[in-house]
């Protein structure tokens, strides 16, 4: 064993292997990125939803710290065309959602970039504390129920994004995990 890392350092194969390139890529479709992450139990921290206008399937959010976040490869507005090699033209959200759940190891994406500039992002530093219990199992109006962050009045919570009006990005202070969870805003809880 020790020859065989010797002779891999000796001869700087350090990559992995990829696939090769698809021979199949269309010339004059748009600029197409074609993404793999590695799968392991936590969630990949990005939701998605059809765009009103053109119908296609666009990621809406990114959980600040999730795998997605981490990667620093996909980004909101980007258009999903294809899951695993599986188009994703003309399935629901809901659909998609199930064939990433049932992936194991590396997941493909073939995306779209978004043309929009996005503002680098910046750590929380606005802290908040509960005024009431939360629960995103309870919650009929949250987009994603596992992405909820779960609280108790009383606790302190670190806002790592505010850039939806309705759902904020949080995690409860001190807290080592660096992904982020969704609770309602203030103005909408309010509302």
């Amino acid at each position: 064993a020790l020859l065989s890392v010797h002779d891999t350092v000796a001869q700087k194969n350090y990559d992995p292997v990829l696939p090769p390139m698809p021979d199949d890529i269309d010339e004059e479709e748009d600029s197409v990125k074609i993404i793999r992450l590695v799968k392991n139990r936590e969630p990949l921290g990005a939701t998605i939803k059809r765009d009103e206008h053109t119908g296609a399937i666009v990621v809406a959010r990114i959980m600040r710290g999730g795998a997605a976040d981490r990667s620093g490869l996909i980004h909101v507005g980007d258009e999903l065309r294809e899951v695993n090699g599986i188009p994703v033209d003309d399935k629901k959200p809901e659909e998609i959602i199930h064939i990433l759940a049932q992936s194991q190891g590396a997941i493909t994406f073939k995306i779209i970039p978004s043309v929009k500039e996005e503002m680098p992002m910046k750590e929380g530093k606005m802290f908040i504390r509960a005024l009431f219990d939360y629960d995103p199992n309870e919650d009929k109006a949250i987009p994603c129920k596992e992405a909820g962050l779960a609280f108790r009045k009383g606790d302190i919570l670190q806002i790592m994004s505010q850039d939806d009006a309705t759902w904020w990005q949080a995690k409860h202070e001190g807290d080592a995990n660096p992904r982020a969870g969704l609770i309602p805003s203030k103005h909408f809880q309010e509302r």
